[in-house]
């Protein structure tokens, strides 16, 4: 943008013409889907529009800021003398799902049955899962660290309430599988006259 000032008045006046110089910010969805700006020319020294928005999938848009790894977005910015990229803030605040993908045999058995477990997250990854016979919050710690998408537990009779979190702490709602049909009394044999 030219900038146009007179100094003085009359014949006897200076006409001085200068330049600020404008640059290019660039909107970087860092990881997301999609932006709804992909870059804006900006006059040095003035505040940069941090209004633009992006999607992705299993996260939150936070905002924007000129590191590719923060956590916080930027609230102002003013344009320096250079050329700058913005970058998406994410967070997943989406917590994973998860389901019984192979229920345990319902014929009889003197051991414990086997049943499986499925986790999927669209987000950070799945992290762990924590199994309870109680339906209560799991607690932080006793939970087994696994990046695994799927879980075989063999149990005993019971009911057992299963859950699985992501890599930055979201919590699933609990899948519960019931074991039945185990014998673990000997059968007794009687002999009659």
């Amino acid at each position: 943008a030219t900038i146009k000032t007179k100094l003085g008045a009359g014949d006897g006046a200076i006409a001085l013409n200068s330049t600020v110089n404008s640059y290019t910010v660039t909107y970087n969805s860092n990881g997301g889907n999609s932006v709804s700006k992909e870059s804006a020319k900006v006059d040095y020294g003035s505040k940069v529009d941090l209004t633009p928005t992006a999607s992705r999938t299993g996260y939150t848009f936070k905002g924007w800021n000129t590191s590719s790894t923060a956590t916080t977005a930027l609230t102002t910015l003013t344009m320096g003398a250079a050329n700058t990229t913005l970058y998406a803030v994410w967070a997943d605040e989406t917590a994973p799902t998860i389901s019984v993908s192979s229920a345990p045999s319902t014929s009889w058995t003197s051991g414990n049955k086997s049943f499986e477990v499925t986790a999927s997250d669209t987000g950070s990854g799945i992290a762990g899962y924590y199994i309870s016979t109680s339906n209560t919050t799991p607690p932080t710690n006793g939970w087994e660290e696994t990046t695994a998408t799927t879980k075989t537990y063999t149990k005993g009779a019971g009911t057992y309430y299963i859950w699985a979190k992501d890599a930055v702490g979201n919590i699933s709602s609990s899948t519960t599988v019931t074991v039945t049909n185990i014998d673990t009394t000997a059968p007794t044999i009687s002999v009659s006259s």
